[in-house]
Formats: C-alpha cells, structure tokens, sequence
C-alpha cells in the first residue's frame, strides 16, 4: 500500500486529492494555485499562467458556458498541469483529473459534461498561444498579456465573482 500525504492549500485546508469532495473544494485555492502554475511547463519567455488561460477561454465562449470555461482546467489546482503530449499517456492521471473535474462541477453548479463550447475555445487558444510564444511572448498579442501570478489571481477571481453561477438545488422535506 502506498502512503501519501494530503496536500495542504495556501489558505489552510488539507485535501486527499485521491478523494475529494465539493465541500473541499474553494474558489481561492483554485485561482491561487492556477495562478501560480505556467503554461507550457514553463517552456516561455514571459510567465503565463494557468489562470489567466483560463480567464480567456472563459470570455471566448457564450455566457452559458463562461462559467464552465473558467473552471475547465480547475483540476490542476489539486494535482498540477501537466503538459498534453505527457497527458495523453497518463490513464491514471486523466481518470484522476476527470474525478475532481466531476466534483468541481458538483460544487459549482454545473452539467457533469464540459460544454463543446468551451473545449472549442480552449484549442483554438491554443493556436493563439503559440503564435504568443513564436512571436517571443509580447504584451497584449491575442488578448495574452502574460500577467504575474498576483495579477492573474485577481483577474481569476474577479472573473469568477463576475458570472452568472447557477442557483444551488435546494431540496424541501416532505
């Protein structure tokens, strides 16, 4: 049997990310570490974070999905990003990654599916992007700015306070 540690979050709650539930999960956590987290593992002349990519996606699809767009890399809060190529290999880590997306969307209010919409968004960014890194990572190409992790952890959150959330299901007895 092998032993691990829950991972202790910058605002002070322990998580087994092998279990997690809703009631674990916090917004602050989310765009704190995604913030924190470069895209590309880092392969860029300026920082990029995993939060400001997903500010992005967030306002590239329609309302109903912003919500959604936003989150759609929440998961890497809980178990890092790993670069796609790498990814694809990892059974273990996508079945994992999918587990805490099912409960992010739990706690949040959202279909269990990720909107087409937003997996649209998310790989035309992508193109976006590497003509951001090609063209040596300048201010503002593409909407990109390239935020510090500060900047792009108050835009993660902002963003997020912006947005329709849906309404929790409220349950009357009987």
């Amino acid at each position: 049997m092998t032993y691990y540690a829950p991972i202790q979050t910058v605002h002070g709650h322990s998580i087994d990310p092998m279990n997690i539930l809703p009631t674990d999960i916090n917004i602050h956590d989310i765009a704190h570490a995604l913030s924190m987290q470069c895209r590309y593992n880092g392969h860029l002349r300026r920082f990029y974070s995993v939060a400001e990519h997903c500010v992005l996606v967030s306002q590239m699809v329609p309302k109903k999905d912003q919500l959604w767009g936003l989150l759609h890399d929440a998961a890497e809060a809980y178990i890092g990003d790993i670069i796609t190529p790498v990814k694809v290999k990892l059974n273990d880590y996508i079945d994992m990654e999918e587990a805490i997306m099912a409960q992010i969307a739990a706690k949040y209010g959202l279909c269990a599916d990720m909107p087409e919409s937003v997996h649209k968004a998310d790989k035309y960014l992508l193109t976006l992007e590497c003509e951001w890194r090609d063209a040596g990572c300048p201010s503002d190409l593409h909407g990109i700015r390239g935020l510090n992790p500060s900047a792009a952890e108050t835009l993660f959150i902002n963003t997020f306070r912006g947005l329709d959330k849906p309404r929790p299901k409220i349950h009357l007895a009987a």
